[in-house]
């Protein structure tokens, strides 16, 4: 019983993986793709995720420019709620 409730699990971890798909700019809402736009600056999308903070959806961008590391993130109304820049020290 303890292998069938084992091999169980590890299907419904594995299920939960590849039913993960990769976010693509041109499948978020139109408020966020304007407002990735408008936050790039230049820099290129490395990725993107969507996560639920406090109970409001957003999206963070992590991009690159010139080698350097930057990350913002914006609601699903295409609002600006924070900007993470690499630093120098």
């Amino acid at each position: 019983m303890k292998i069938i409730t084992i091999i169980l699990a590890i299907g419904a971890f594995a299920g939960t993986i590849l039913a993960a798909k990769k976010l693509e700019l041109k499948d978020l809402p139109a408020p966020v793709q304007k407002a990735a736009a408008e936050n790039l600056k230049g820099g290129k999308i490395t990725n993107i995720a969507k996560e639920k903070e406090n109970g409001i959806t957003q999206y963070e961008f992590d991009t690159t420019l010139d080698g350097k590391t930057r990350a913002f993130n914006v609601d699903s109304k295409g609002t600006l709620l924070v900007v993470e820049e690499e630093a120098s020290i």
